[in-house]
């Protein structure tokens, strides 16, 4: 799913092997961001919301979501999820607001951002 970055001119995609890249537009530069999928873009585009996961093949068996901040480069853990396995996260238009799913069981979930 590749998110379109349209402030910064640039595109967020995810490649096999569950890598994300962020590719600018102008120049064509491609930067790895890392190990990471499922990548959410914030309204403001000042961040994205990205995953890691592990898996057997046929199940994720843990997972991670972290937040990419475009300026700094920075990754930070979200903390608070370790009951969950944390996977395909959206963001409210307030900017503040994380959804996922939980992918052992399909529901949907909520967390305020600090």
């Amino acid at each position: 799913n590749p998110q379109i970055i349209s402030r910064r001119n640039k595109v967020l995609v995810q490649l096999q092997g569950r890598k994300l890249m962020l590719i600018d537009l102008s120049s064509e530069k491609e930067e790895l961001v890392g190990s990471y999928e499922m990548a959410a873009v914030s309204p403001m585009e000042d961040f994205a919301v990205i995953a890691k996961t592990k898996d057997d093949g046929y199940h994720y068996q843990s997972s991670e979501l972290f937040i990419y901040q475009f300026d700094t480069k920075k990754i930070e853990k979200l903390e608070g999820l370790e009951s969950y396995i944390p996977g395909n996260p959206a963001c409210h238009g307030n900017g503040k607001t994380i959804a996922f799913e939980n992918l052992s069981d399909s529901k949907i979930y909520l967390i305020e951002l600090k």
